[in-house]
């Protein structure tokens, strides 16, 4: 590393001011990701898969980052089987990797740090029964699995949703999203895990993810409330169809490819009701 680079790293604060290198301390070396990864950024996490991921300031890229100073195609984490790589999309401000400026693509580890513009984002391993997913979500998504009672939800996000909703009520939103995001999170992680998830606790969850992004204006919950039913199935649920026109009509920057991809799950149920009004709404939006 050169001593621009090296001071560059050193205000980002990857080495510490005794001259000591590094952010991750020399301890047993951390395996290598495989098959998909979980991305933590901006207070957001991603349960990912895909082959290629654009991180970038563009609307259109799976994760968005608003920063200016980070390019609006940065860098893009690539998946397969075998291993999770990072590489640089020749970006103005380039991609570091746990302090070092990226020059080539490069394997990722479990907990790496990866710095684009001011933005930290840390990448950790998948649950491993993640990786005997099928390639396409729709494989899995037109029907529903037979629900296993070992496994069905504790009730927890149910009793959670009800604390949230009273901090609603007394208009505590950032308290409201900080009670159910963990559990929302972790319900979505078990959902690209292949686990089995009871229609009414995709119900629940989705009306919860809902009545936060209406309350927050923010896409991440719409957008959440995509990829939950892209992988266990659409619940048969006007009053989510209902909800969900509602967001996407009043929400800007929405995730592109996940509203696509869902409409064309939608299309494929012979939607009705609620549902058709749905699917209107989504095509609009799409033009």
């Amino acid at each position: 590393m050169g001593d621009e680079e090296e001071t560059t790293a050193r205000l980002l604060g990857f080495f510490p001011e005794d001259g000591s290198s590094g952010v991750m301390p020399a301890t047993k070396p951390r395996p290598f990701l495989r098959g998909g990864v979980f991305l933590t950024a901006g207070g957001r996490s991603y349960a990912l898969r895909a082959p290629r991921i654009v991180i970038g300031r563009s609307r259109y890229c799976r994760v968005v980052l608003d920063d200016r100073r980070v390019s609006h195609q940065h860098a893009a984490i690539l998946v397969s089987p075998h291993d999770v790589m990072l590489e640089d999309l020749d970006s103005v401000n380039g991609t570091w990797l746990n302090g070092v400026r990226l020059t080539e693509a490069e394997a990722l580890r479990d907990r790496d740090l990866i710095v684009v513009g001011a933005q930290e984002l840390v990448v950790s391993a998948l649950p491993s029964e993640t990786y005997s997913l099928p390639e396409h979500p729709r494989a899995v998504s037109s029907e529903r699995k037979a629900v296993d009672p070992a496994m069905q939800w504790n009730g927890s996000l149910l009793t959670l949703g009800r604390s949230a909703a009273r901090r609603l009520a007394a208009g505590d939103v950032a308290g409201a999203e900080a009670t159910l995001r963990d559990e929302l999170m972790t319900l979505l992680v078990k959902a690209y895990g292949g686990q089995p998830i009871a229609e009414s606790v995709c119900i629940a969850a989705s009306k919860q993810a809902l009545s936060l992004a209406l309350e927050l204006h923010a896409a991440r919950w719409v957008n959440y409330v995509f990829e939950l039913h892209l992988r266990v199935g659409l619940p048969r649920a006007p009053e989510v169809a209902r909800l969900l026109a509602e967001a996407v009509s009043g929400i800007r920057d929405l995730d592109a490819s996940l509203l696509a991809e869902y409409l064309e799950l939608l299309e494929g149920t012979a939607p009705s009701g609620e549902e058709r009004w749905l699917a209107i709404v989504l095509r609009s939006i799409l033009r």
